[in-house]
């Protein structure tokens, strides 16, 4: 079953909400798109780029919100959800509600809203001390006032401006609507399933799915606050790392039986042209003999990069009869089928051709670490069958077909990618493991049913298939003095080993705005504790530290970001009698927002 978290199915409903907020030409008011207004977006790309450390002069103008893409829009709404800590909300109804509100009247408009229904000082700053509130009210009593008071909210809006009235009351629509999906429970968990009969809601999360999963996109890993490091494109995915991590955590594994590669290997005959098939390997499996990675989505990019570099090489299809083709611009950049290259000597050359990943660059900052490149190369080996067995050998002829075969998919293995999006995929999973070892290294505490949660099923049978071969030219033999035709068998095969060879430190970061560039989420195969004082779960960077207190009630997380302080970035501020511990640059935002004016003019966008 496919898992929807909570930020999706909210975005989704949002995004449903929104709908008829899109910018109407017709309209002389400030254009909005979704939800967002001109005014909104603007502030927030502004404040993009200066995390980034870009000038303020410097800074391009932000787009025009009505030529905002689903996919930019889904962004723009994570990071509101992230900023504002909807996501330590407990009662998912009660996020969605506050994220609405975010989403129509800002964040300094929704926290008052917010900070009145708790009776607490009204600042206008989401901080540790209203979520502990929101969270131990009773929440039916805290939305449906919150409803109110953004009813009551319009209602007066229409009492100062009477022309604008027909607008106003599309809003107040718009809240009855909010109110009827909360009582249903249209969120009742932290994530749905998706069962045989789809609703109409998770048919359209499936549309959108593309745009919100995050879990595609992973660059590396924030070691200090143990999170995942997300970025706009795609890249490791959580599936792949999941199984990774499932061979490489495993206590009952040798440090040698943690390899995680795969094979085609013929089934031997007495007769080596009578071969016909061709048998899938899986490593560890094949240590254990259990099934560990076989059946994973994993280990079906594994075979099917193989089973096509044995296509590529021989120049056939997976048909065994067509003659493969390959694209113009690789016959150009010289790809061919290995006997194609050099000189045959006549005799029936085996190989075995194997992809790797030859060297991996990462930068680390500040306990970021980020994986930057992988290259990735081909290996011949030449085969010999004797007393049905394989034996492999090293070749040290740089003139050998096999090796000059390699030679050129490794030049080009980037190009080649371009048509064959398989080979990008596999480079993603040599990624995963990269990701992985560097996780056991740092000691990233990981629960090994939660992985096999995340490591996507695919059952990748038959385990046997037919091998790929193809007759050459016919050439002469002499036997007992006279010369006879025997056809020039060839066959290959391939293989995908996912240890790196080399990884290497980039020590000159050049530009370390990527870094700020990259969004966090929560690991989701992370050990999970729920705090001493609440229902939430501890996040990872605390329960990595040995806490037994959530980010809301630990002593020493900041008021306002509510990540761990260090000694000396901390400073104390009272609020209502109470001292609060903060990280010196979010007291001086803070202040800031206190006597800032509101980020939202409502009025504005009707």
């Amino acid at each position: 079953m496919l898992k929807y978290n909570q930020f999706e199915i909210i975005a989704l409903l949002i995004l449903e909400n929104q709908k008829e907020k899109v910018n109407d030409s017709n309209s002389p008011q400030e254009k909005i798109n979704y939800g967002i207004s001109q005014n909104i977006y603007d502030k927030y790309h502004q404040e993009k780029y200066l995390k980034l450390g870009m000038k303020d002069g410097d800074i391009k103008k932000a787009k025009y919100v009505e030529e905002l893409s689903i996919d930019e829009i889904i962004n723009f709404y994570y990071q509101l959800y992230i900023k504002n800590h909807v996501e330590k909300i407990e009662d998912p109804n009660t996020a969605y509600l506050y994220f609405d509100t975010l989403v129509n009247l800002g964040t300094k408009n929704s926290t008052l809203f917010l900070q009145k229904v708790c009776k607490t000082k009204k600042d206008g700053v989401i901080g540790r001390k209203i979520i502990q509130m929101v969270n131990s009210m009773n929440q039916k009593d805290l939305q449906n006032e919150l409803i109110q008071e953004r009813i009551q909210f319009l209602k007066d809006a229409i009492n100062k401006n009477p022309q604008k009235q027909r607008y106003y009351e599309n809003w107040i629509s718009n809240l009855d609507q909010l109110k009827e999906q909360i009582d249903k429970g249209l969120i009742p968990e932290n994530e749905q399933e998706q069962s045989e009969g789809q609703s109409e809601l998770q048919k359209n999360v499936l549309q959108y799915r593309e745009e919100i999963e995050f879990e595609k996109k992973i660059r590396g890993i924030n070691f200090r606050s143990m999170k995942f490091l997300i970025d706009v494109q795609e890249d490791i995915h959580l599936t792949d790392l999941a199984t990774a991590l499932l061979v490489l955590s495993d206590p009952n594994l040798s440090k040698e039986e943690k390899i995680i590669k795969f094979n085609l290997v013929p089934v031997l005959s007495l007769n080596k042209e009578a071969v016909s098939q061709q048998e899938k390997l899986y490593w560890p499996d094949e240590f254990v003999k259990r099934n560990l990675i076989q059946d994973t989505e994993f280990a079906r990019v594994m075979f099917e990069s193989s089973h096509l570099l044995q296509q590529i090489s021989l120049g056939i299809s997976a048909d065994g009869k067509t003659p493969f083709k390959y694209p113009k611009e690789l016959e150009l950049c010289g790809l061919k089928s290995y006997y194609n290259f050099g000189k045959m000597n006549g005799s029936q050359n085996l190989y075995k051709f194997m992809l790797y990943p030859y060297k991996c660059v990462y930068s680390c900052l500040d306990d970021e670490f980020l994986i930057e490149s992988i290259q990735i190369k081909c290996k011949a080996k030449q085969l010999e069958i004797m007393k049905q067995q394989i034996i492999e050998n090293e070749i040290k002829d740089n003139n050998d077909q096999g090796f000059l075969f390699a030679e050129k998919f490794s030049e080009i293995y980037d190009k080649i990618s371009k048509y064959y999006p398989i080979f990008n995929r596999l480079e993603k999973l040599f990624k995963a493991v990269v990701l992985g070892k560097q996780m056991i290294k740092m000691n990233v505490k990981i629960d090994s049913d939660l992985l096999r949660v995340q490591s996507l099923k695919s059952y990748n049978l038959p385990n046997t298939i037919s091998i790929l071969k193809c007759e050459l030219q016919k050439i002469n033999t002499i036997q007992n003095k006279s010369t006879k035709e025997k056809q020039l068998l060839q066959f290959a095969l391939g293989e995908v080993d996912t240890n790196c060879q080399t990884i290497l430190e980039d020590k000159e970061i050049k530009n370390k705005m990527k870094f700020n560039n990259l969004t966090e989420i929560n690991i989701p195969f992370f050990i999970q504790q729920k705090c001493s004082n609440c229902n939430r779960m501890i996040e990872s960077q605390l329960l990595n530290l040995g806490q037994n207190s959530c980010s809301i009630h630990h002593s020493d997380s900041c008021y306002l970001c509510l990540n761990l302080i260090e000694e000396k970035n901390q400073t104390y501020h009272q609020i209502d009698d109470t001292e609060y511990s903060f990280h010196k640059t979010c007291l001086e935002v803070y202040e800031k927002v206190q006597t800032s004016e509101l980020d939202f003019e409502f009025e504005k966008t009707l």
